[in-house]
């Protein structure tokens, strides 16, 4: 379901609550089969946010040409075909584990943080993750997973490697 002027995200809300996942064909605009759910629209960012390993090599290589970014919302969204295929494009893949740690920072606030320094504090430091794992050579899929293991190994010897879903 696409709609260029935006979705109505209450009445999808409420749609859900009645529907399910079949919300989206209630909502009146054609659902497309999802497959095309990463080709139907230009976007400058993709934001997988459900199943892991969504973004394979085949869906890597069907994405439009202005997708510059992929930021994932949800868990382990790359196979290693497809964030391979993702760096050769020049599209940024973010680490999942970078873009969903808000929580686990904000855990590590200090107990009299308030609310908007706990949330400062998260986008800066995820921000500034990212920035570094963009100048990595290899991508920022790459550079994230390497500094992840450096920390990783500090603690328990050598990590077990990249999160990578299995191929499908």
């Amino acid at each position: 379901m696409v709609d260029a002027s935006g979705l109505d995200v209450e009445r999808l809300l409420a749609l859900r609550h009645v529907h399910g996942d079949a919300c989206v064909l209630r909502y009146g605009l054609p659902a497309e089969p999802p497959s095309r759910l990463f080709t139907a629209v230009d976007a400058d960012v993709v934001i997988p946010g459900a199943r892991p390993g969504v973004i394979s090599r085949r869906v890597a290589e069907s994405l439009p040409s202005a997708v510059r970014v992929v930021a994932p919302a949800a868990n382990v969204p790359y196979t290693r075909e497809g964030a391979d295929t993702l760096h050769r494009r020049g599209i940024a893949a973010l680490p999942d584990f970078v873009c969903n740690a808000g929580a686990v920072i904000g855990y590590r606030s200090a107990p009299d943080a308030t609310p908007g320094h706990v949330l400062a504090n998260v986008g800066d430091t995820i921000e500034e993750l990212i920035r570094e794992a963009l100048n990595h050579p290899r991508g920022a899929l790459t550079g994230a997973c390497e500094r992840a293991a450096a920390f990783l190994r500090s603690w328990w010897g050598e990590p077990p490697g990249p999160p990578f879903a299995a191929p499908r």
